[in-house]
């Protein structure tokens, strides 16, 4: 996973909640890629 981030931004609570959300749709989208490339292998060696 990526750094921590610093200090300043997470002592804000709206700070964390944003950056909580953006983590959450990264993994999200990044799950959504791998289905997807899983997918598109799984047809092409079909």
């Amino acid at each position: 996973m990526a750094k921590a981030l610093p200090k300043i931004l997470t002592n804000r609570p709206q700070a964390h909640l944003l950056i909580s959300k953006l983590q959450q749709w990264q993994i999200k989208f990044q799950g959504w890629q791998d289905a997807r490339r899983a997918l598109k292998a799984h047809k092409r060696y079909s």
